[in-house]
């Protein structure tokens, strides 16, 4: 049995990443594997012989080149478990040093690469006309507009661009969930880039039955990123068409205020219910009874879990032509695609799986076929011969890393001068509004008692 440390930003469920990562540490632990895992969370801290979560915030730019408070706990887990591989997940928040670290230590290193966030900043590998990027960090990041998608600043793309290099030393096998993702990688640079898909979820009991007269469900995040806006300006479409659509939008974030205004804008609020966060079963519900789930993303997905859900149902799927959904979404005989952000090449996707109810069934018969090949066992089985092959071969070993602590904390040093600029600008800013707020007297009074207060 193999002695495995799985490395991830954050160790909590926070979205399909870290679901897919502590999932696969139980199925190793299953199987009768030694595993540890080490990442953090902003809410609490463990420290034990298989288990290391740091307290830490969800991203910290003054730590996001060397910080000690991760570095330090990894050296002392790494020294106290010794594992023959090392599995590394999301790393996007962490140190760079964490590679360096990792480095050191020398055992072989796996990658399961959950987005793009190792070739781009953002994670969208979108250009801000909406077109493809070919990915890698550095000067075209301000070149097409790619803040328009989510903002981002210099600092990022650094960070970004210093951690595809390192990552490309130090990474034996990188794991891809969709070809696209595995395409990209190794593109990038990537030793040995292969197709991974995750396993499938596992419904829980007493999922209800199919109920799905023009219902339609998404499940996820509420953000720019995920499309939604082009989803309502769809559904509007094809109601006014005539058909009898519905909408249920499972899921919370920043969005949710300004996408409850716009379905009321669209004049479609009495058909489109927005649930928040819900319990795990109830999201299994709503995808169970839906006509289809949809993905009307406009960022390089990579491989949603919204599409192993659908595929464990036997739900059809309308997504968008992009990233890794057209891997399980083959328009026409398991779902349809439509053009990312195109709301009217949408509305005619919905049209056409809404049109008939044994069109969908088979729609879903077809995606479900993919269940077996996506089993947990059996994918367990494979990451296991992967680790055995890793194992075997010293040529997977980590190679001297492309960037070296001198580089790494001249980085540091600048970006704790950005940070130390940030904060007098943003002291500087506060004065000027409470200047104009209080005038001046106000202002000085209040900085009288305060100091005033400090001497008694």
């Amino acid at each position: 049995m193999t002695r495995v440390l799985h490395l991830s930003t954050y160790a909590d469920k926070v979205g399909g990443a870290e679901v897919y990562c502590l999932g696969l540490v139980d199925g190793l632990r299953e199987h009768g594997h030694d595993v540890a895992l080490f990442g953090t969370s902003p809410d609490r801290s463990e420290d034990s012989a298989t288990t290391c979560v740091v307290k830490r915030p969800v991203y910290s730019m003054r730590g996001l080149i060397e910080d000690d408070t991760v570095t330090t706990p990894l050296r002392t887990q790494l020294e106290r478990f010794r594992p023959e591989i090392v599995h590394v997940h999301l790393l996007w928040a962490l140190p760079l040093t964490v590679e360096r670290v990792l480095a050191d230590y020398g055992a072989p290193v796996v990658q399961t690469a959950h987005d793009f966030s190792v070739v781009c900043p953002n994670s969208w590998c979108v250009r801000g006309d909406g077109s493809p990027c070919p990915g890698g960090a550095g000067r075209q990041c301000f070149a097409h507009g790619c803040d328009a998608n989510y903002p981002f600043a210099g600092h990022s793309v650094l960070a970004t661009s210093i951690r595809a290099r390192q990552l490309a030393s130090l990474v034996g096998v990188t794991l891809c969930p969709s070809e696209a993702l595995r395409e990209m990688m190794a593109s990038h640079g990537a030793r040995d880039a292969r197709r991974q898909p995750y396993f499938l979820p596992e419904a829980p009991d007493g999922v209800p039955p199919r109920d799905d007269r023009g219902r339609l469900a998404y499940v996820g995040r509420l953000d720019p990123a995920k499309g939604l806006v082009h989803l309502l300006d769809a559904i509007a479409r094809v109601v006014e068409r005539g058909v009898d659509a519905r909408l249920d939008v499972i899921g919370d974030g920043p969005e949710r205020a300004s996408l409850e205004t716009h379905a009321r804008q669209r004049g479609i609020a009495d058909r489109v219910a927005f649930h928040g966060k819900v319990a795990h079963e109830a999201v299994w519900a709503h995808a169970a009874r839906a006509a289809a789930l949809v993905i009307p993303s406009t960022w390089m997905e990579n491989s949603p879990v919204t599409i192993y859900e659908a595929i464990q149902l036997g739900t059809p799927v309308v997504g968008s032509r992009i990233g890794g959904i057209p891997d399980y979404v083959v328009d026409g005989e398991t779902g349809y695609l439509a053009q990312p952000g195109d709301a009217a090449d949408l509305a005619g996707a919905l049209e056409r799986v809404l049109a008939s109810a044994e069109h969908r069934a088979e729609l879903g018969a077809r995606l479900h076929a993919h269940a077996p090949a996506l089993a947990r066992e059996r994918s367990i089985g494979e990451i296991e011969a992967i680790y055995d092959e890793v194992l075997g071969d010293p040529s997977f070993r980590p190679q001297p890393l492309a960037i070296d602590d001198d580089v790494l904390h001249a980085c540091h040093r600048t970006l704790l001068e950005v940070d130390h600029h940030h904060r007098e600008l943003h002291q500087l800013v506060e004065q000027h509004r409470l200047v104009r707020a209080r005038g001046w007297r106000g202002v000085l009074r209040g900085a009288v008692k305060r100091a005033l207060g400090r001497t008694t």
